[in-house]
């Protein structure tokens, strides 16, 4: 109830006015209405049914409303994040499957920054007849490549080429990416592409390893069976008794080749 209080209205008036709208009447259980809004229009109640439902209602501290609303909000957060993630796998699955089955295997490309002989080869322009026979073999490359090997030339790098095997099937090498970077010299075709350096040492690196694997072979283990000398599958298969006679025939050609180049301590494989 509004109380209007004039400019001479005295202390006392007023605190009568307020007290006299305040209390009911003895014995009587009404009290002023309170004006609730609904959906429609309002009802009203008891102002004394609207302070129990007020004193009875459950209050929340205002933090914990925070932490509630933050929490919602972080899972939503992490679940939008999750979705993103499992959308931005699936597509890079699709886009790295979709680049390997349109993969060329033969191509002309620009960058050969990571060749191995990117710093050697011509100084100046090669001549004509070199790069028509390079031309040619290109052609013959792009036509007849069989499917497991992929080449990579670059047209201003004639006298390079890349070429990756994938290993066959049925063998140790089976699956296996195999890089070979191609150096083609002034020479070509009288000289065949520059494979010296990486043959000398791989072989005089890989000599022992060779050797004990023909020897093992000769004594009857499964090829590629042997693992740095040793066999992995107990033994328990051999090979025909024909391999191992035409390992024996060759090893001790390998030997005296290996000797060549620098191998050390080949001699203890030799065969008498």
């Amino acid at each position: 109830m509004d109380v209007e209080i004039g400019e001479l209205a005295s202390k006392d008036s007023v605190s009568k006015k307020l007290k006299h709208s305040e209390d009911p009447a003895p014995g009587s259980n009404t009290s002023t209405p309170v004006s609730v809004p609904v959906e429609g229009g309002s009802v009203g109640i008891p102002a004394s049914a609207s302070a129990s439902a007020a004193a009875h209602a459950p209050s929340f501290p205002a933090s914990l409303s925070c932490k509630t609303e933050a929490v919602a909000s972080s899972s939503s957060s992490v679940s939008a994040e999750s979705s993103c993630n499992e959308r931005d796998k699936e597509e890079n699955k699709v886009e790295v499957m979709k680049k390997y089955l349109d993969f060329k295997r033969f191509d002309v490309v620009d960058d050969f920054s990571d060749h191995h002989y990117n710093k050697m080869g011509f100084e100046g322009q090669p001549p004509k007849f070199w790069s028509k026979k390079i031309q040619d073999e290109w052609k013959i490359l792009e036509k007849d490549l069989p499917d497991t090997i992929y080449v990579r030339v670059y047209e201003s790098r004639m006298d390079i080429l890349r070429a990756v095997i994938v290993g066959p099937q049925g063998t140790p090498y089976h699956d296996g990416l195999f890089v070979f970077d191609v150096l083609f010299p002034p020479t070509y075709p009288d000289i065949p592409p520059h494979f010296e350096d990486f043959v000398t040492g791989h072989f005089r690196a890989h000599a022992h390893d060779i050797l004990s694997a023909c020897r093992a072979y000769m004594d009857g283990a499964v090829v590629g069976s042997l693992v740095k000398g040793k066999i992995q599958d107990g033994g328990k298969k051999s090979t025909s008794p024909e391999f191992g006679a035409a390992i024996r025939r060759m090893i001790n050609g390998l030997i005296s080749n290996f000797t060549k180049i620098g191998a050390e301590d080949c001699e203890q494989f030799r065969c008498s």
